[in-house]
């Protein structure tokens, strides 16, 4: 189990990976659950900002919006051999709708300096719980 700042909590499950994310509001959360799935995949120290990405997201509800932006962060980070350091995000309701932005600072992978520690497949709803102020999800490694 890996935790950082007592923000999120890595709890390693063989073939997969439970993150769980704590803040003071829904935004907070789902921020620092971002910021757990960074640290999955590599030292986050190491990376240097020279990329930023952004992640753009709607949904009906809170769970839904969790799966798709972890989603698309890991589809992201793969298809483009990004790492982040960082990640700011957004949250509005738009005619019932949720809208999420992430805005991501990186680099492109360098295995000799970023220390890849697990290589993500993709976030599932098997598990989901998602609370203002805690999110806990299963991410298939």
């Amino acid at each position: 189990m890996t935790e950082r700042n007592n923000l999120f909590e890595l709890i390693d499950r063989g073939s997969d990976l439970m993150v769980r994310a704590r803040g003071s509001s829904f935004q907070d959360t789902l921020l620092n659950l971002v910021e757990g799935i960074l640290d999955t995949v590599c030292d986050i120290d190491s990376v240097q900002v020279k990329e930023t990405r952004k992640i753009f997201c709607r949904a009906p509800d809170p769970g839904r919006l969790v799966v798709r932006v972890c989603n698309e962060l890991i589809y992201l980070m793969d298809s483009e051999k990004l790492v982040f350091r960082g990640a700011e995000v957004k949250l509005r309701e738009v005619a019932g709708t949720l809208e999420c932005e992430v805005v991501l600072t990186g680099e492109h992978v360098d295995p000799a300096r970023h220390g890849l520690k697990a290589y993500l497949k993709g976030a599932s709803y098997g598990g989901l719980v998602v609370k203002p102020d805690t999110v806990e999800m299963v991410i298939d490694v």
